[in-house]
């Protein structure tokens, strides 16, 4: 890895934790160009109040990702707040391990609010955005997880939703959120907060409140990143 970086005619990378270690490996200036979003992907985009306060997980729920803290943690709420467990809806779309499906079935609280969705066509999936509540993003058990932004952490900004995220509260997604105002990184083991942030949700979404006030965000568009990586050359 060091003998590349020291050939390479330029360095970019798509995170500021992987910048930090690649310019403390080969003591050179690093770039950086994250992942973005389509902007004519979401132009048709359509936020609708739902039926049930949906909270919508996007992308494989693989072997080293684990949403059971975050499930653990809904489970709380869901014994002890009858209004809440009448009204919520936790869907995942994507791939899922079959540990993690086999931990929600296990539990029938879990398991009647909960669903799984096959992947789907990406314009099916704009539409869904539309009809959820809250977007979850889950880094829990991701090696270097403060260094990991997913693709999808980015579509979720283009929706203006809200978004919770399960991982670390001082990486690389913790800072993207509150950079641009779309939500929070609470830590896994942090019970608490977590309850806390999907009631503050929750009870947004009873009073009507679908969308936050997201700044900054255009900036990680495709076109803006595009644009960036040609000013590097």
């Amino acid at each position: 890895e060091a003998d590349v970086l020291a050939t390479a005619d330029d360095i970019i990378t798509i995170t500021p934790f992987y910048v930090r270690r690649f310019e403390a490996l080969s003591r050179r200036n690093v770039s950086l160009l994250t992942n973005g979003y389509d902007e004519d992907d979401f132009e048709s985009l359509e936020i609708h109040r739902t039926e049930k306060f949906v909270m919508r997980h996007v992308g494989i729920i693989n072997e080293k990702c684990d949403p059971r803290p975050f499930m653990s943690a809904i489970l709380q709420l869901l014994r002890s707040d009858s209004e809440f467990k009448s009204n919520v809806h936790i869907d995942f779309i994507g791939e899922v391990h079959i540990q993690f499906k086999e931990f929600v079935l296990a539990s029938p609280e879990l398991s009647s609010v909960t669903t799984f969705t096959p992947s789907i066509p990406h314009k099916s999936l704009i539409s869904l955005y539309g009809k959820s509540s809250l977007l979850l993003v889950i880094l829990t058990g991701y090696k270097d997880a403060e260094g990991y932004m997913p693709g999808k952490l980015f579509e979720y900004l283009a929706t203006r939703l809200p978004v919770l995220g399960v991982g670390p509260s001082h990486g690389d997604a913790a800072q993207l959120l509150k950079e641009t105002g779309a939500g929070e990184m609470i830590d896994s083991a942090d019970e608490e907060s977590i309850k806390s942030k999907v009631m503050e949700r929750f009870t947004a979404w009873k009073n009507g409140v679908s969308t936050l006030k997201h700044h900054s965000v255009e900036k990680y568009s495709r076109k803006n990143i595009t644009r960036e990586l040609i000013e590097l050359f």
